[in-house]
């Protein structure tokens, strides 16, 4: 255990930090130093660290949710560049008919917009 987490509750008698109330000190005293072994806190029976497989497992349904949102928006994409096309054909017909009276129409549109 490090000295850091020692001297929370090391004097007592003082009453430093923590250590003001005898009562706070020993359930301080008590949660930190459960564990006699000396490694740091001993968790509670509720406390259960995500198991390796289940994090791979976790991780791999992850990738594959990502891989088909990443589908889906390349579908979506490629079906908004396709009706761009389309619509840009459209404007480029439209205006091999009578270039001068589709610019003012155009230019009308364009300042009603803004």
């Amino acid at each position: 255990m490090s000295n850091a987490s020692d001297s929370i509750v090391q004097d007592r008698e003082a009453g430093i930090g923590f250590a003001e109330s005898p009562i706070i000190a020993d359930i301080i005293e008590t949660a930190l130093f459960e564990d006699s072994s000396g490694y740091g806190v001993k968790f509670s029976t509720y406390f259960k660290p995500i198991p390796l497989f289940r994090e791979k497992t976790n991780k791999e349904r992850f990738e594959k949710h990502l891989k088909r949102l990443q589908e889906r928006f390349e579908k979506h994409l490629k079906r908004l560049q396709e009706r761009f096309e389309k619509h840009l054909k459209r404007l480029q017909e439209w205006t091999e008919l009578n270039e001068r009276v589709t610019t003012n129409i155009r230019m009308k549109l364009y300042k009603k917009l803004m």
